[in-house]
C-alpha cells in the first residue's frame, strides 16, 4: 500500500514538473517563422525603396548518400523549393 502511494505521488510530482517547465514553451510556439531567411535579412526592416540587386547563393547538402534514407533528400528538395520562391 505504501509503495502505491509513493508511486502515485512520484507520478504526480513528475506531471507537475513537466507542466511547470514545459508550460512556458507552449506560449512561444506561435513565434516560429516557417520561411528560410538569411540572418542579415531578419534584422532589416522591409523597405520597398531599398532593394538590393544581386545573386544569392545557397549550398544544400543531403545528409546521406543514395535513397536508403530518402528523408534527407526530401528535406533538401523542400528547402530548394522554398528558396526558389
Amino acid at each position: 500500500m505504501a509503495v502505491v502511494q509513493y508511486q502515485s505521488r512520484l507520478i504526480l510530482l513528475l506531471v507537475l514538473f513537466v507542466l511547470l517547465v514545459g508550460g512556458g514553451r507552449v506560449a512561444r510556439l506561435d513565434q516560429w517563422d516557417p520561411t528560410i531567411r538569411l540572418p542579415s535579412d531578419k534584422d532589416k526592416p522591409e523597405d520597398a525603396n531599398d532593394k538590393e540587386a544581386g545573386t544569392r547563393w545557397a549550398v544544400l547538402v543531403a545528409g546521406s548518400s543514395g535513397y536508403g534514407n530518402y528523408r534527407h533528400q526530401a528535406d533538401v528538395c523542400h528547402a530548394y523549393q522554398l528558396l526558389k520562391k
